[in-house]
Formats: structure tokens, sequence, C-alpha cells
């Protein structure tokens, strides 16, 4: 007779209770797994985005003030078409009018521009930036640039501003300014924007083939021309303004990532079109909260920065102002006169706050408060202004404050 042994029904059912409560653990771990990695995916496609918008906007501060003409021909009144930015009634940034950051066609223009974000001004009260300079354009013109010496002979091989052999030159038919610059010990002390009076002000010139037209070229020995290209060819007849000009700001567009909180926008970067005044727009970044500007000055010219300023140097209280002895009237008139400003402005400091990933419901921020800024500069953000922004679950979000900092080295 066998003595052969099974599992009891009990023994069973223990057994595949176990195995089912494993399996649920098991899957409970396995969801949480996958979604702290969806989260962190969504985290790091949102640096990613990051790191290549704001790359854009470190470049374009770092040009702030390249090749913008210290001083302009006495004959400035002349001078036809340079009309800048027009003003634009249904401009989607609250309180912001651009033709108000225009600069006038007599005198030079500042290589920076900026509004205080306040009140009902600007997105979430952000700031409003703009940057002014040949180089921020998106057009390969405005990354050329040449220059004519002058050569009692006449024909000067480094005057020949264009040539066919390669595509980095300056070509025929493309729209350049002139500018007549000398220098004293090595150092750059003047910067001239010529004018062609004979012809109606006309402050650009059309590269031609050979060598620039009589007004545009070197007079006396000693004299240097540059030469910075504008805007490609055959695009308009004239040009509007002797630079390229580009503005900074965040929005909130009609249609943005659904991971995106509500209270967020998008930082555009948008350039002035010549033949217009209007402009093109250009998203660089989503989930966007706030932008902040800050300056940093050399007000008694001791050639350290020692005072920090707000977008238009109107801080909200003296103790943002760490020079002695310097008023908020000084730096309104520092930021608005274009050598002053040359002279005394050493960074520039932009601050963003950005959303970081989606909304995640097992984190919590662990901090009270934000600040895009630094101490009093800038904006600090209160929990209650985060959950009257960005809604009571703010804290369930991941967020970020970028900095880009930019030494204000073409503004000497």
């Amino acid at each position: 007779m066998s003595d052969k042994k099974g599992f009891t029904l009990i023994e069973l059912v223990v057994t595949m209770a176990i195995f089912v409560i494993v399996i649920m653990l098991s899957s409970f771990v396995f969801e949480k797994v996958i979604g702290q990695a969806s989260q962190r995916s969504k985290t790091i496609e949102g640096q990613l985005e990051g790191v290549v918008g704001l790359e854009i906007l470190r470049t374009d501060l770092d040009s702030a003030g390249y090749g913008l003409p210290f001083k302009i021909m006495s004959s400035a009144t002349k001078i036809s078409g340079y009309t800048e930015a027009v003003d634009s009634p249904n401009f989607p940034v609250p309180g912001v009018d651009r033709a108000s950051l225009n600069d006038a066609p007599a005198t030079p223009p500042r290589g920076v521009v900026s509004v205080n974000g306040s009140g009902s001004v600007g997105f979430n009260q952000s700031d409003y930036l703009v940057i002014k300079s040949v180089t921020v354009a998106l057009n390969d013109t405005s990354k050329k640039s040449s220059r004519v010496i002058y050569n009692k002979m006449g024909a000067d091989p480094v005057g020949q501003i264009a040539t066919t052999g390669t595509a980095d030159d300056l070509q025929p038919g493309e729209r350049a300014i002139v500018m007549r610059s000398t220098f004293e010990g090595g150092i750059e002390k003047s910067r001239e924007l010529l004018i062609d009076e004979k012809n109606g002000g006309t402050f650009f010139v059309t590269v031609p083939s050979t060598f620039l037209p009589t007004a545009f070229s070197p007079k006396e020995s000693g004299d240097t021309c540059l030469i910075y290209g504008i805007d490609p060819a055959n695009t308009m007849s004239s040009l509007r303004m002797p630079f390229n000009r580009a503005d900074y700001f965040v929005k909130r567009p009609a249609n943005v990532p659904k991971i995106c909180n509500a209270g967020t926008g998008v930082l555009y970067k948008s350039t002035t079109n010549h033949n217009n005044g209007g402009i093109t727009y250009y998203p660089l970044v989503d989930c966007i909260g706030d932008m902040q500007v800050i300056y940093l000055l050399d007000m008694d010219e001791d050639g350290a920065a020692g005072t920090y300023a707000d977008a238009d140097g109107t801080p909200s209280g003296d103790e943002k102002i760490s020079d002695i002895n310097v008023s908020t009237v000084d730096v309104v008139t520092t930021l608005n006169d274009p050598e002053l400003l040359r002279l005394r402005l050493k960074e520039i400091q932009v601050y963003i706050l950005a959303q970081m990933g989606k909304k995640d419901n097992a984190y919590r921020y662990p901090d009270d408060s934000i600040v895009v800024g630094v101490a009093s500069r800038g904006r600090t953000w209160t929990a209650s202004e985060m959950a009257a922004t960005f809604g009571a679950e703010w804290r369930n979000y991941r967020w970020k404050v970028y900095k880009i900092t930019s030494i204000a080295s073409n503004m000497q």
C-alpha cells in the first residue's frame, strides 16, 4: 500500500493567497518605479529644453551693445527711415508698449532696455527685456562683419568688403551699417554711425561688389570704417534701424503642453522686422512662471560693480542700492543714458522660474518661498503668492530658478 501525500485544500488556499499578495506588492512597486521614471523623463526633457532655449538668451545677452554706434553724425536730424519698433495695441504682454523702448534717431541706441513687471504689467508681473545689437537677428547676414582702412592710393584690398570666395563674407546686395572708429592707446574711443547726406540721410549701405561708396569710406589717415551686416539682400528696400533688436518676455499662448501648470507661460524671443517694425515670435522654453532682470552697476566708475538695480532702476526700497550716496534717480538716469550705460553697466543677470516635469502628487516642494533673483533684488514669491498664481497644489510641482549671467563686455 503506497504512502503518498498531497497538499490539503487549506494549504493550497494559503499558498495562493500569499502568491496574490506578492503579485500585488510587485505590481505596486513596479507602478511606482514606472511613475518615477516617467517623472524623471519629463524633468530631464524639461531641463534639456531649458538648456537649449536659455543658451539662446545667454548668447544674445553677451552680444548686448555689439556693433552699436557711440555717436551719430551731426546731421542726425536728416536721417530717413530710422523708426525702430512700432506700437502694438494688441501686443500680448500686459502693460508693455514696444515703441516706448525705442531710442531716438538723433541719439546712440542703448544696448539693453527693460520694463519692471509690477501690478498689471507683465505676465505674472514678469520683467520685459530688450537687447539691441547687430547679431541678435536670426539671419546669416547679421553674423558677418568687415572693415575698411584708409589708403591714399585708393585700391586697398582690405576695403574689398564683398567677395565671391566664401559665404562667410558680406555679399553684394546685403544691407549693412558703417561706422568710423577711432582708437587711443589700443582702446576704441569713438564709433560714429556714417550717414549718406546726399541721398536723403541714408544710414545704411547696400553692400557693393567692390568698394564702399564715398559717403561710407575712410577720409584720412588713421580712419577705420567698421562694416556690420544687418539684414539679407532682396527682402526690402531699406533698413528700419542701424542694428537688430530682440525682445524677451513671458506670455501664455493658446496652446501649451498639458504638463504645464495653468499659471505658467512660455519664454519667448521676438525679433523686430525691418520692413514694418512688427515682430516674429520664437518660443524658447515652456512652463515658465517668472522672469526677473537685475543690473550690476559701477555708479562711482571705480571699476567695480557696487550697485544692484531692478529692471527699470526703481527698486522698492533703498536697501536695493548698495553704493553709498547713490539715489534711484541716479540709477534711472544711468539706464536711460547710452554713454553712462556703457561706462557703468558691468553685469546683467536674468533669473527665470521654471516648472520641471509634470505634477507629482507624491512630491512636496520643501520651501515656503521662492526667490527669483538675489535677496531683495528681483522678486520673492511667498507661499500664498504661489498658491494664488499656480494653484493650491503648487507644492506638487518641482520648481527651478535658472540664473543667466552676462558680463557686459560689448557695452564698453
